[in-house]
C-alpha cells in the first residue's frame, strides 16, 4: 500500500479550509455548480428548441390556409399551423428566459469578484441578490427548459421519440437537472427557509429593489408594449411578496418592504 496511516493500510485524507468550516465551503461549492446545472439545462433546451424549429420550417404536412388551400397540390410545411407555432414560441420563451436569469446571475458574480478586487462597500449587497438567485437559477430553467425539450419531442411527432433525431437524446439528457444538486423541493425549502429569511429578509428586499428598478426604467420607455410588460411585472412582483408574506404570516415578513441601512 502506498497510504499507511498510523502503520495501517488505508488513504490519506486532506484537510482542506478551518476546522468545523467544511459545510460553508461545501456549499461555497455547491452553489456554483447550481448555477451550472441551470445553464446546462438551458442550453438543452436552446438546442431542443433549434432542432425543433429547423423540422418544422422543412416537414411539410397539412394544406395551408386562406388563398393557397385552393390548390388542388397545395401542402404546408408545419410550421405554418397555428399549434406548432405556439409549442415553438413556448420552446422560445422558457430557453431565452432561463439563459438570460443565467446570463444575469454571471454578470452579477463578476460585479461581486470586480468589487473585492476593490473593496467595494456594494460587494455585499451583491453577494446577497446572487445567493437567493441561486436557488431560483437552478430550479427554474430545469424545469421549465425540460418542458421546451418535451414540446421539442412534440414537434417532430413520432419521430422525436425515435433515435433518428436528437430530440429524445435532449429531454433524456435534461430530465436529470430537476433531481441532481438539489430537487425542486431542496431548492424551495433553500430559497423559502433560508435565502429569504437571511438577514431579517435583506436579500429578498434587494432582489425586489432590482427588480422595482428595472420595471421604472421599461416603464419610462415610450413604447407601450414594454410599458404594459413592466406593468405586468410589477403585478406579479407584488403577488409574490404577498404570498411570501402569507407563508411567514406568522412573524414578522420578510418581503415586506422596509427602509435599507445607508450604503
Amino acid at each position: 500500500m502506498t497510504h499507511r496511516p498510523e502503520g495501517q493500510p488505508g488513504a490519506v485524507g486532506y484537510l482542506v479550509g478551518e476546522p468545523g468550516q467544511g459545510l460553508s465551503c461545501m456549499f461555497h461549492m455547491m452553489n456554483e455548480a447550481r448555477i451550472g446545472v441551470g445553464l446546462g439545462a438551458a442550453a438543452l433546451g436552446y438546442t431542443g428548441y433549434l432542432h425543433s424549429l429547423d423540422y418544422a420550417r422543412n416537414r411539410p404536412q397539412g394544406r395551408p390556409t386562406g388563398e393557397r388551400a385552393k390548390a388542388p397540390s397545395a401542402q404546408a410545411k408545419i410550421v405554418e399551423h397555428a399549434d406548432v407555432r405556439r409549442m415553438l414560441l413556448a420552446q422560445k420563451s422558457y430557453a431565452e428566459g432561463g439563459l438570460a436569469l443565467i446570463l444575469y446571475c454571471a454578470k452579477v458574480f463578476d460585479e461581486i469578484r470586480a468589487a473585492k478586487e476593490t473593496n467595494d462597500a456594494g460587494c455585499e449587497r451583491l453577494e446577497l441578490l446572487l445567493d437567493v438567485l441561486t436557488p431560483i437559477a437552478k430550479s427554474w430553467p430545469s424545469q421549465w427548459c425540460l418542458t421546451a425539450n418535451d414540446l421539442a419531442i412534440q414537434v417532430h411527432g413520432g419521430y422525436g421519440y425515435t433515435r433518428e433525431y436528437n430530440v429524445e437524446q435532449f429531454y433524456r439528457d435534461n430530465r436529470l437537472n430537476p433531481i441532481h444538486e438539489g430537487t425542486h423541493g431542496i431548492q424551495a425549502l433553500d430559497l423559502l427557509g433560508r435565502k429569504v429569511l437571511m438577514q431579517d429578509g435583506k436579500a429578498f428586499r434587494i432582489l425586489r429593489e432590482s427588480i422595482e428598478a428595472t420595471i421604472a426604467r421599461a416603464g419610462s420607455v415610450a413604447d407601450a408594449s414594454l410599458s404594459g410588460w413592466a406593468a405586468d411585472l410589477g403585478e406579479a412582483m407584488t403577488r409574490l411578496a404577498e404570498v411570501t408574506c402569507q407563508v411567514w404570516s406568522t412573524q414578522r415578513c420578510p418581503a415586506a418592504p422596509r427602509p435599507m441601512a445607508p450604503k
